[in-house]
């Protein structure tokens, strides 16, 4: 229990500080294609910045601290995700990427999607941690 506990303080409280990147918010692709990169390398936090998801922060919290104990970061931290395609609705408010993950020079890649939306005058990743359901 003691080494969880240190595990998930590690993973909270180790995430390098670097300097705020500059994207272009009016850009789905490059919202989501930054929020994937984060969250692969498992800088959840840096991935957050990204989310217009209601308590995306606290879900980004609870989600560090199953994958510890669940022992699953290190093989996502080995993964890669591509964006495929982009599709937005006619409202032109909501979105939805798709996207390949990869977690090894063989794998073929999964396909997968993840919904965006629009906030203001900015593009951000609609990502809810669901239990046991990762990216």
């Amino acid at each position: 229990m003691k080494t969880t506990k240190t595990l998930v303080f590690i993973l909270l409280f180790s995430i390098p500080l670097s300097a705020q990147v500059k994207i272009d918010y009016s850009d789905p692709e490059e919202v989501a294609e930054k929020f994937l990169e984060y969250f692969y390398k498992g800088q959840w936090f840096d991935a957050a910045k990204y989310c217009g998801a209601s308590d995306c922060q606290k879900q980004i919290e609870i989600m560090m601290t199953k994958m510890a104990l669940d022992d699953v970061t290190q093989e996502e931290g080995k993964c890669v995700a591509t964006v495929d395609s982009v599709k937005i609705d006619d409202s032109k408010i909501k979105g939805t990427i798709y996207f390949t993950k990869k977690c090894s020079a063989s794998d073929k890649g999964e396909k997968k999607k993840l919904n965006i939306i629009k906030v203001d005058d900015k593009w951000l990743v609609e990502y809810v941690f669901k239990r046991d359901k990762y990216l």
